[in-house]
């Protein structure tokens, strides 16, 4: 009997979630990715130095259920992928002007984790807040988790995290960390658009696993995302019989005339036949030069087209490296927006020009051969909010047969920064034995060791050529706020270049870690190929994800054009689009509005959003959606809600299929009433509830915090004379 074919567009978590349960369930599944690389925004790949990089560091907080469960069926070695989860031990809060302060994230098992428990509530409000603060903070949060589920949703889902914490009338520390720090440094959000509802939920299940003995708060990776969870997940996928294709763009969705799908147009190999064309067209150019004694006009005639060809020429080195035969860099000198000077020309060079000319038209053969309409019995798009809005924006017939997709396109339009920078360090750093919350930093950052976890990777195996061994340390960070101005460079980040958010970040992270007469935890000598002669940060001690595009960066804008589908642009400037690559197909690389951009933004939960978000079905009765932006359990942007969306997508797919199938398991969360009252029989207060439970947890900060010193000396030394006796 024959399989029943599904296509699954996009190769982001969601994605590749999909198709791992419909694979288990005997459903032949074909998984295609824009992109040369598996994963989305939890996709990692080294830079162009050797060294581990990625679009901001992974982070799994214990009340994640759907993600841990797609792990542990995941092989790697003798044991699963989710035997790669370590726990964090704390996080480090550190401000400008204050001490940093400790929060231990475990169950306490030694002397050590005993004594900074005890101190954690004196130090808590060492950061300015007050047990009132605390109070008032636990109250609003019982007043939300003893309202009916309904009315919770229909009255806190429409008001903002800023107006719910009345953060108008509370104090400057109030609004800092418990208002704007919980909202800007995890997920993101501006607090005065963030919807209550879903931060409240969030800040309640994040209560409930830290007051858990048996609950991990905070969890990461013992390595490198690809090389520990999303590589064995691929290589585990292809064992299943799943077909999957890189470098394979969505062109289109047709049609049948029963307002099915009949399938979708996939160009494959687009990105490999531009890298090709740029590299043929650099060598040709540096001919021509040499050819006619100087600057040909003939020979690339814009400096900005120039520099174009040469960041596909860069970025082929990365995504296509078995196309470079060898590494020119006087073809296309790194600092350079001119053609260059051609100095020599002998047999050698043009062996390589008919070897990248030979590459190109295979390229070119290879792509129309294997692009085409790919039929299938059912369809699930895994993509992003704005990459699905373009495709809604784009068929008037998808509308037509489902008008209630229209609201993606206003969903679009909710979207944030949130991507990471990494620091490549000599000196082999252990800040915190967690993640670090820069509360007061203009930028919102959060920050963490990466490599003190890698028990899987060894960080001084990585590095090319004179820079292997080179590091000891990662520092991964996250940048949250983009539109607010910086200390150093007083600008907002998304009107700063690439080596000014290095500096920018750099500056911040030192003000908040470091001290006045005190030994200095960041030093700028500790920075890869630190040169104290130079002002600017050194380009190879720092990665910014390749996805924030600077707006007169003119490489990475003709780079960009490679994904114009991602922009969410109207059918006009869409069908302009097409029009220029049709007449000449390197034209959209020199033009374009000098914007800076995100090529992944990420969904935020504003007020007032919930109704605009679909669920997993749709009109069209073969064609599925999964991604973080439909209506979840988890109800946050995250990995967690993108694997859940997916089984949403599964289950449906097997009940319209009428497959006898075991649906996938979708865990509902404990609803908040059900989370204090987990937090008063914590807390010692059988069958208290919510309100007693929040309440008593705000009490035990304040009676804690006056005792704290002498308890945890007390605590310390019973402990000693216990295990003494022992």
């Amino acid at each position: 009997m024959r399989k029943r074919k599904v296509v699954v567009i996009g190769g982001g978590v969601a994605g590749l979630t999909a198709a791992h349960e419909l694979s288990d369930r005997g459903f032949e599944v074909h998984l295609y990715e824009r992109r040369n690389q598996w994963g989305g925004k939890a996709a990692s790949a080294p830079n162009e130095w050797g060294f581990s990089a990625e679009h901001g560091f992974r982070f799994f907080p214990g009340w994640y259920r759907h993600v841990p469960d797609t792990m542990a069926r995941i092989p790697y070695k003798a044991r699963s992928v989710a035997e790669n989860l370590v726990s964090a031990s704390e996080n480090l809060f550190a401000s400008y002007h204050r001490d940093s302060v400790v929060a231990p994230l475990r169950f306490p098992t030694s002397v050590a984790d005993l004594t900074r428990m005890a101190a954690a509530p004196e130090n808590a409000l060492k950061l300015g807040l007050t047990v009132a603060d605390f109070l008032f903070f636990f109250g609003k949060l019982a007043e939300f988790a003893t309202a009916l589920e309904r009315d919770r949703l229909e009255q806190y889902e429409a008001m903002s995290w800023w107006k719910f914490m009345e953060a108008d009338s509370r104090s400057p520390e109030f609004r800092a960390y418990l208002v704007d720090g919980i909202t800007r440094n995890t997920v993101a959000a501006d607090p005065r658009q963030a919807n209550a509802y879903t931060i409240a939920t969030a800040a309640l299940r994040t209560l409930t696993d830290a007051v858990r003995p048996d609950s991990p708060v905070d969890r990461v990776l013992n390595g490198p995302t690809d090389k520990v969870w999303i590589g064995p997940w691929v290589e585990h996928l292809k064992a299943r019989g799943v077909l999957l294709a890189r470098d394979a763009q969505l062109e289109s969705i047709e049609f049948t005339d029963e307002a099915k799908i009949e399938g979708v147009v996939i160009r494959h190999g687009g990105l490999k036949l531009r890298c090709c064309e740029a590299h043929w067209r650099l060598l040709l150019a540096r001919k021509r030069e040499y050819e006619n004694g100087g600057r040909d006009p003939q020979a690339l005639r814009e400096s900005a087209k120039w520099a174009d060809y040469k960041a596909l020429y860069d970025y082929k080195r990365v995504a296509y490296p078995e196309l470079t035969a060898r590494v020119h860099r006087n073809v296309a000198p790194e600092d350079s927006l001119r053609a260059p000077q051609a100095e020599h020309w002998d047999d050698t060079w043009d062996e390589e020009l008919e070897s990248a000319q030979r590459q190109y038209r295979e390229a070119l053969a290879e792509s129309e051969r294997k692009s085409g309409l790919v039929k299938a019995d059912y369809f699930v798009f895994a993509l992003p909010v704005e990459q699905m809005a373009y495709q809604v924006k784009r068929s008037r017939t998808l509308r037509r047969h489902d008008p209630g997709l229209e609201s993606i396109l206003s969903l679009a339009g909710h979207v944030e920064w949130m991507v990471g920078i990494q620091f490549y360090l000599t000196e082999k750093l252990e800040i915190t034995g967690g993640h670090i919350d820069c509360l007061d930093s203009e930028w919102a950052l959060t920050a963490i060791c990466q490599t003190q976890f890698w028990s899987e990777e060894d960080v001084e195996e990585q590095g090319d050529k004179e820079l292997s061994g080179a590091v000891k340390t990662i520092l991964s960070v996250d940048i949250s706020a983009w539109n607010v101005a910086g200390s150093k460079h007083r600008k907002e980040a998304y009107r700063c270049e690439a080596p000014e958010i290095a500096d920018e970040v750099w500056h911040q992270l030192k003000r908040s870690l470091n001290r006045e007469n005190r030994a200095p935890i960041l030093k700028d000598e500790y920075l890869l190929c630190h040169d104290g002669d130079r002002e600017a940060l050194p380009k190879e001690s720092y990665h910014l994800d390749d996805d924030i595009i600077g707006r007169f960066d003119r490489t990475k804008q003709g780079l960009y054009k490679v994904f114009e589908s991602v922009r969410f642009s109207s059918e006009a400037v869409a069908k302009s689009a097409d029009e220029k690559a049709a007449a000449d197909p390197m034209s959209v690389f020199a033009h374009g509005d000098r914007l800076t951009v995100n090529v992944e933004p990420l969904f935020v939960n504003r007020a007032n959003t919930w109704k605009l978000r679909p669920r997993a079905t749709t009109r069209v009765r073969n064609m599925f959606l999964a991604a973080d932006y439909i209506q979840t359990n988890t109800n946050l942007a995250t990995m967690e809600a993108a694997n859940e969306a997916a089984r949403h997508a599964v289950n449906a797919l097997l009940t319209v299929s009428g497959s006898d199938q075991k649906p996938c398991r979708v865990w509902t969360l404990n609803a908040p009433s059900d989370v204090i009252g987990s937090l008063g029989r914590l807390l010692g207060m059988e069958g208290a509830g919510p309100e007693q439970g929040l309440i008593a947890s705000a009490e035990v900060v304040g009676q804690a915090a006056a005792k704290a010193g002498r308890a945890a000396r007390g605590i310390a030394q019973a402990f000693s004379g216990v295990m003494r006796k022992r």
